[in-house]
């Protein structure tokens, strides 16, 4: 069974603010992860394509979704 992140605990991991996260989502820089409610929840492939987001030397490259 996947385990499923919320966007502090992503945040915290990744060693940023929650919000720069929610930011990069509404900019379209990287793909939505899964929604349940109002909620976001990240699994490990998510972490890696934000971390792969924020360790880019500009963070403003947008980062596509691979198909599985």
């Amino acid at each position: 069974m996947e385990q499923y992140f919320s966007i502090r605990q992503v945040a915290d991991r990744l060693g940023v603010k929650w919000y720069r996260i929610k930011y990069a989502h509404m900019a379209c820089l990287v793909p939505e992860p899964m929604r349940v409610g109002n909620q976001r929840l990240y699994c490990e492939q998510d972490i890696d394509r934000l971390s792969a987001h924020f360790s880019s030397k500009t963070g403003s490259r947008p980062i596509k979704q691979q198909s599985d």
